[in-house]
């Protein structure tokens, strides 16, 4: 996949905007909590109000361009991670978070049936809890860590087909305040 990273500044702050060149559509706005004036977190901006010099949204100034870059396949699932928890769970990523725990699931991340949480499945449930939320997480055992992570799969969509494990993770790590974990 083809992108383009911009640096801008913006009331005074400065960002960093990733523009897919396929679509012409902002991925990603660094840092995570920066916005642009006039525009919500579930909107796309186009690529085309981002050329050099332009002034859209004033004040807005673009100040460099790298040119065309390539993503790793890590960057790429960490984009369709963070696009998964705007369109499909209605949340704004922290986007630093979420590359810390889409690091520390490793390679599995790539592997098409180690990537997905089998939401139907009571043993994999059961490997979520006990891998991610007692091992990795540091919880006691209890009732409150299957709730959690029920809550977390209904927010995500029971029918949705694909639960990235990241995604699943993210929530739970969120859900439970154990965002140190990943210091």
């Amino acid at each position: 996949m083809r992108y383009m990273r911009t640096i801008f500044i913006c009331n005074h702050a400065v960002g960093v905007l990733v523009v897919d060149l396929a679509s012409g559509f902002a991925l990603q706005i660094f840092p995570p909590n920066f916005s642009l004036p006039n525009a919500s977190n579930r909107t796309r901006l186009r690529a085309s109000a981002f050329h050099e010099g332009s002034r859209t949204h004033a004040p807005f100034w673009q100040i460099k361009t790298d040119g065309e870059f390539f993503m790793g396949k890590r960057d790429e699932w960490i984009a369709k991670y963070a696009e998964d928890l705007k369109t499909k769970c209605n949340m704004t990523p922290d986007m630093d978070l979420l590359t810390k725990v889409t690091i520390g699931c490793g390679p599995a991340i790539y592997n098409k049936d180690a990537q997905t949480v089998a939401g139907g499945q009571a043993s994999e449930l059961e490997t979520v809890k006990n891998n991610f939320l007692i091992k990795k997480l540091g919880l006691a055992d209890g009732p409150e860590l299957m709730e959690a992570i029920d809550k977390v799969i209904e927010i995500y969509g029971k029918s949705e087909r694909n639960k990235y494990r990241a995604v699943v993770y993210y929530m739970l790590a969120k859900h439970f305040g154990k965002e140190s974990v990943y210091g």
